[in-house]
């Protein structure tokens, strides 16, 4: 599958030799539409104000339960197209800076050949 390429650091679309640059994996796509889906607030799209997690609602509040928290994010990883199964989930919470750290690799399926992604995102 394509997709624009988004630059990781900078969340821009990537340009090679002044052309707009595409996904050019399986790897690079999934990884990319985790990330995207992981870090979009519900609601917080126009087209589809369904869309996204419940960040205000179940996540961005005091004592906020690690568990609970880290089930939401698994059924959105779940619920990708291209994730066949979680293999490695992690969710750790930093008080000082008030940072949720979330680790996880997703086995995908390309053309009947298994391939895991791995990702990590900072909220």
């Amino acid at each position: 599958m394509k997709n624009l390429f988004l630059d990781p650091l900078t969340g821009d679309l990537s340009l090679r030799k002044f052309n707009i640059r595409f996904t050019e994996s399986q790897t690079e796509w999934l990884s990319q539409k985790l990330e995207n889906k992981l870090k979009t607030i519900f609601g917080e799209w126009f087209a589809n104000q369904f869309l996204g997690i419940e960040y205000f609602q179940k996540i961005l509040k005091k004592q906020a339960n690690l568990d609970e928290v880290g089930t939401l994010f698994k059924t959105q990883i779940k619920n990708t197209q291209g994730v066949s199964k979680i293999l490695q989930f992690s969710i750790d919470y930093e008080r000082n800076t008030r940072k949720y750290i979330v680790n996880f690799e997703v086995l995908s399926v390309e053309n009947g050949e298994e391939i895991p992604v791995i990702g990590s995102i900072t909220i």
